[in-house]
C-alpha cells in the first residue's frame, strides 16, 4: 500500500463534507497524515471508490463514505481489500443507514461477510447500524 498523501487527506475531507451533516464530519480539521493516524488510532490505510472511500486499520474500518449509490465495482473492491488486509480478523464498524449500511448488507446478502452483530442507534437524528462482521472464505 502507498502512503497517504495530502491529496488523498484533501480528497477524504471533500467527501466527508459531501456524505455527511455537520454533526458526524469528525475530519475536517486532518490535513497531514499524522493528524489521520492520530484520528484512525493506528496506521491508516484508503481505498477511494467511485462514490466515496474506505478508511481503514489493521482491526477498524474507520470510515466508509458513500456519497452515492456504490457501484459493482465499488462492492467488488471493498472486498478484495477486506480479503486481502482484513480477512483473519472481526472487524468493527458503524454503518450509516442510508449510505454505508447498503453497501455492506450487499456484502452480507451475497454471502461475502457475516455479519456477527447489528446493534442499531440514533445519532442527530438518524438511524445508524453498530456492527461486528467477519468475512467469509
Amino acid at each position: 500500500m502507498r502512503r497517504i498523501t495530502s491529496r488523498d487527506i484533501a480528497r477524504l475531507r471533500r467527501i466527508e463534507r459531501q456524505a455527511y451533516p455537520p454533526a458526524y464530519r469528525q475530519m475536517q480539521d486532518i490535513y497531514t497524515y499524522d493528524d489521520l493516524c492520530d484520528y484512525c488510532e493506528g496506521r491508516p490505510h484508503v481505498l477511494h471508490l467511485s462514490s466515496g472511500y474506505l478508511l481503514w486499520t489493521k482491526r477498524e474500518i474507520v470510515d466508509l463514505a458513500m456519497v452515492g449509490k456504490p457501484t459493482l465495482g465499488d462492492v467488488v473492491s471493498v472486498l478484495r481489500v477486506l480479503r486481502r488486509h482484513l480477512s483473519v480478523h472481526t472487524l468493527t464498524l458503524d454503518a450509516r443507514h442510508n449510505t454505508s449500511w447498503p453497501l455492506v448488507k450487499t456484502l452480507a446478502d451475497r454471502g461475502w461477510i457475516e455479519i456477527r452483530s447489528d446493534n442499531n442507534y440514533s445519532w442527530a437524528g438518524e438511524r445508524f447500524h453498530e456492527l461486528e462482521i467477519k468475512l467469509r472464505r
